[in-house]
């Protein structure tokens, strides 16, 4: 047997791979809808006999969610709705779940473990592992665009921040600086709803304060909030930990009041 050194999105330090078997994923990454069925390809060869499935989310270390030893499918995925069968010929060992929620949204990766057990307990095969998108179905988006600036008068970073649009928007911060975005899920939680509604937020940096923010989404335009006071920061070192590509929380939007805008971004930057 061959032993290596498994990638680093997946920190176990050796396992042992037999060169007589294989477990394969086809599909590096898979995007699907919120509430769309998923399935997630895998399919092996060789002597394998018992087979896995592994997830992995953001920051966390990879949990065993599924497992077949040869006598039916058992795991705590069962509960989360995730299936995986054989079909006739045993090969093919498809993770499947038939409406996909925005938590579903991690690494997931195939396992096999031969039939022949040496004193290492098995030789187990994993496959490269696929990543699994959930996209939001954005409800009505209604993009909006404000511009952030820094308390300090000496300070030149200022910022537009985008809500409340469809996955894609093109961000422009002055009159040839125009970039697409993607955002990153914030929530929105209405007075008086007791479920959030999911949408996208994004912000984008510049370093100086003469920026004009305007967005483009499915065609419609939107230019800068004017409000009547504008949003500032205590520091520059909170304005750069307000970055929504950190954000590994759902984050409460309280829309159409502009003062719950200053009050979300402060969530943000803790």
């Amino acid at each position: 047997c061959l032993l290596m050194i498994i990638p680093s999105r997946f920190p176990i330090q050796h396992i042992y791979f037999s060169m007589g078997q294989s477990v394969t994923q086809s599909e590096d990454t898979v995007t699907v809808k919120q509430g769309r069925p998923v399935s997630l390809n895998c399919s092996y060869d060789g002597n394998i006999y018992s087979l896995f499935w592994y997830v992995q989310h953001p920051g966390e270390p990879p949990k065993l969610l599924l497992s077949d030893l040869g006598d039916g499918v058992t795991g705590e995925g069962l509960r989360q709705n995730f299936t995986a069968r054989k079909d006739g010929t045993g090969k093919p060992f498809n993770l499947e779940k038939p409406a996909s929620q925005l938590t579903d949204s991690a690494v997931y990766f195939c396992a096999g473990k031969s039939l022949w057990v040496n004193q290492a307990g098995g030789k187990v095969t994993f496959g490269i592992g696929t990543r699994l998108k959930v996209t939001p179905n954005i409800k009505n988006p209604e993009p909006a665009v404000y511009k952030l600036e820094p308390k300090e008068k000496d300070s030149t970073i200022s910022a537009c921040l985008a809500t409340d649009f469809d996955r894609y928007i093109y961000l422009r911060t002055g009159e040839n600086d125009l970039q697409e975005t993607n955002g990153s899920v914030v929530v929105t939680i209405e007075e008086g709803a007791k479920k959030g509604v999911p949408s996208y937020g994004a912000v984008l940096w510049n370093n100086t304060e003469d920026i004009e923010c305007s967005i483009s989404s499915d065609g419609k335009h939107s230019s800068c909030s004017v409000l009547d006071i504008t949003p500032s920061f205590e520091t520059d070192e909170r304005l750069n930990f307000l970055s929504l590509t950190v954000l590994g929380l759902r984050i409460i939007f309280l829309k159409s009041v502009a003062f719950n805008v200053l009050f979300t971004l402060h969530l943000w930057s803790r």
